[in-house]
């Protein structure tokens, strides 16, 4: 017995330290859904238009029906979502009442039980607007509306002599004597006045059972009721309420995380005892699971209020999930690197002086500068040294030319100020002349307001990307894309999280936390005030911070209060596994080479490929084989309207893919999901609104 008792122990205690939960990310869940109707007719009619009956009133009826159908659930912000349901929904039910009346019996009257039915058919397509709030991650209330457009409305009418039964029959009202019949009035048709449509509310509870581990199959039960508002027969009251128990089978796309349970704070027990004038009940050696009760006094309370309390532990992220006790794996592969020029040079507003975030060099430097330099340098580092890119391809093809267009944003002090648009192209041309010796008949200066191809100039950021100075040249060698190759690294998990646990009295005035490879820095974060909960460093997306000489990773949390104190959270590990390129040629064991392009510089609201991105097609071509996989992923930036951005870019990618005719494609449209480049610059939108292309090729060493 006492075994089970340790498992059950040891479940408990899983349970309590560490469960998943949903991330706060957007997600989507599609289902089929069915459901068992209880149907409740309530009404308040003699008869339906037109058709005879003799019932003093119906009043109320009952019935079964089944809801089959399909969702679409948005969860569109933490714990709410919005849902479309649509299925075919029966509603029948039959109406019943009963009276007395006086009847014949052979020749004689007697007071008979008379039975009046409406066995109604009903039917419909159920579309259905639906909002859910989560009150857990499995549980949640609904509410909404049903519109039900109606597609069957028949039913069935009779009178019944139920009692006597068999033995008195109705009055033939034209003799007057015994008919013989035992039923009257009865019709089959459609029913007259129909409503083509029938609103309701409805509202509901559900709760998620998952049946596959990675939480993506879902069989949720649910328990819903409807309330009639609006009538079936136009100008009558007859209505009916439902309720639906009902089972869905649902694919979802919920990322969920691993929290473990806070750790209680351990304080020190020279504090807790200082000058015995803190009283501790229970055995002081077992002091993390002793019971203890501080004596309220003025010294207790001024040491526990000037201490400050600190502790950090790191988690890995990996597709949503949260991995405790993170390995850092990391590996290396070949790469051709393909990073298109963007061919403008953007300026500040109201000013003709270079940006110095263009990487400037002296005449003496350029002599030196090699475009092999480039190799493992990121998109944005690579145009930022444009100046240098074009001087270095103007001294080595000598007969090219190229014009500069200096443009301006045409509004405040910019506005029809050409002058200005002049001062830009000219310190561009500067530049080239002076530090790379380029000789001024090789370039040519013209000035206008807004560019030809002018960004939308009603916004700040449209603004933005038209003060430039926009390069063409009659070389396509000058403005090509730059083209390396490299040694990529990629990093696993791609995501580490750091959760921050800091307690103090007094409040944190500042605070840092610091990773570190060996005793060189390789990644900080900092602030002041409050510690955020979590960091996370997105390691594999930025490629900063990843250890060079592949040591393990030390980090530490140092805070410091209001009142002056510090504290150092306890230094922690993060352990490497590491596969150099050294490695695998030695063991001479399997590999691939991934291989990154980038197409950008499409027209304006299409997706249609031009002449420059066909140049980049073929060259994708040349370098495909048989067994290269090959991801192609639409981008876009945050101007505009999101939706239209997403099939955008879905519809640019999928172009590529057809130009590449490869049968190993696979398309992923982003949109502004997922944000390359920092969009606060005109330069990072630009290179946002992008298709990228990853080619896996297998190799061996």
């Amino acid at each position: 017995m006492k075994y089970f008792t340790y498992i059950f122990l040891l479940v408990l205690t899983c349970v309590l330290q560490a469960q998943l939960v949903k991330t706060d990310e957007p997600y989507t869940n599609i289902g089929l859904n069915f459901d068992y109707l209880l149907n409740m007719h309530t009404a308040n009619f003699q008869s339906l238009p037109g058709v005879p009956n003799c019932c003093p009133k119906f009043e109320s009826g009952k019935g079964t029906g089944i809801f089959i159908g399909g969702f679409y659930e948005y969860s569109f912000i933490p714990r709410l979502s919005g849902m479309i349901r649509v299925g075919y929904n029966s509603l029948n039910g039959l109406l019943n009442a009963t009276e007395t009346e006086y009847i014949s019996q052979s020749g004689t009257g007697v007071w008979g039980e008379i039975e009046h039915k409406i066995d109604a058919s009903l039917a419909s397509v159920s579309l259905q607007p639906v909002i859910s709030y989560y009150v857990t991650d499995l549980f949640k209330i609904s509410g909404g509306i049903s519109a039900d457009l109606m597609l069957i409305n028949n039913f069935n009418q009779s009178e019944e002599i139920i009692s006597p039964k068999g033995q008195v029959s109705f009055i033939d009202t034209a003799t007057g004597l015994p008919s013989g019949e035992y039923i009257r009035n009865k019709r089959d048709s459609t029913i007259p006045n129909a409503s083509p449509l029938v609103l309701s509310f409805l509202g509901g509870v559900s709760y998620e059972f998952q049946l596959n581990k990675d939480r993506t199959l879902l069989l949720i039960p649910e328990l819903t009721f409807n309330y009639g508002m609006t009538p079936y027969v136009k100008n009558l009251t007859w209505s009916s309420n439902s309720a639906r128990f009902g089972l869905s089978l649902v694919y979802s796309t919920a990322k969920y995380r691993m929290i473990e349970k806070e750790k209680p704070d351990v304080f020190d027990m020279k504090l807790l005892l200082a000058e015995n004038e803190i009283e501790v009940l229970g055995n002081p050696d077992n002091l993390i699971y002793g019971v203890y009760d501080i004596s309220e006094n003025a010294l207790a309370e001024n040491i526990l209020q000037s201490d400050l309390f600190a502790t950090s532990y790191a988690v890995g992220i990996n597709e949503g999930i949260e991995e405790s006790k993170p390995i850092l794996h990391i590996e290396e592969f070949l790469s051709l690197n393909m990073r298109p020029l963007l061919n403008y040079i953007f300026f500040d507003y109201n000013s003709a002086a270079i940006p110095a975030r263009y990487k400037k060099i002296s005449p003496q430097d350029a002599n030196k500068f090699d475009l092999s330099s480039l190799s493992n340098e990121p998109v944005l580092p690579t145009y930022y040294r444009i100046l240098n890119i074009i001087g270095r391809r103007m001294k080595e093809h000598g007969n090219a030319n190229i014009t500069l267009t200096g443009c301006n944003s045409d509004n405040g002090k910019e506005k029809s100020n050409k002058q200005l648009s002049q001062q830009r192209a000219e310190a561009v041309a500067d530049y080239l002349k002076k530090v790379w010796g380029i000789n001024p008949s090789r370039i040519t200066i013209k000035a206008r307001n807004l560019p030809e191809s002018a960004s939308n100039n009603t916004s700040e950021d449209g603004m933005q990307e038209n003060r430039r100075v926009e390069i063409i040249s009659d070389d396509n060698k000058i403005l090509e894309p730059v083209v390396t190759n490299d040694t990529i690294v990629k990093v696993n998990p791609p995501v580490i999280r750091f959760y921050n646990n800091v307690k103090s009295a007094n409040g944190i005035d500042k605070w840092k936390l610091n990773v570190y490879e060996e005793n060189s820095l390789t990644k900080s974060f900092d602030g002041n005030d409050s510690v955020p909960a979590k960091l996370d460093w997105l390691i594999d997306k930025e490629k900063t911070g990843i250890p060079k000489n592949y040591d393990n990773l030390s980090y530490m949390l140092d805070v410091a209060d209001k009142s002056g104190n510090t504290k150092s959270a306890k230094t922690e590990i993060i352990p490497l596994d590491q596969i150099t390129l050294k490695k695998k040629q030695m063991s001479k064991s399997g590999d691939k080479r991934i291989d990154y392009y980038s197409l950008i510089l499409f027209q304006f609201n299409s997706a249609e490929l031009s002449a420059a991105n066909n140049e980049i097609s073929q060259f994708i071509r040349g370098n495909l084989k048989d067994n290269s996989k090959i991801l192609i992923s639409g981008y876009s930036d945050r101007m505009g309207e999101p939706g239209h951005n997403l099939e955008l870019s879905e519809q640019r990618a999928k172009n590529l893919g057809k130009s590449l005719a490869s049968k190993n494609i696979y398309i992923r449209a982003v949109g502004a999901n997922e944000l390359l480049y920092d969009n606060d610059l005109p330069e990072g939108r630009f290179y946002c609104r992008t298709v990228v292309v990853e080619v896996e090729t297998p190799i061996k060493w």
